[in-house]
């Protein structure tokens, strides 16, 4: 879990032309991925084989700034 959040972060962090968008509203129509970052609503997801019934998942969506 820290290691995908940490990347992203760091993706973030050095690249002030990039915001994340909300995994959630993207990728997550049933309401049943877990959200992974706490602090920022939806921003990353992640599906767990034995919650979710899936391969394991981290997804994170990022926008460029126009």
């Amino acid at each position: 879990k820290a290691e995908n959040e940490e990347v992203a972060q760091a993706f973030l962090g050095g690249r002030g032309d990039f915001y994340p968008e909300d995994a959630g509203a993207l990728i997550d129509e049933s309401g049943e991925a877990e959200k992974a970052f706490a602090g920022g609503g939806a921003d990353f997801l992640t599906l767990m084989p034995h919650r979710h019934g899936t391969g394991g998942f981290f997804i994170a969506a990022m926008r460029k700034r126009k």
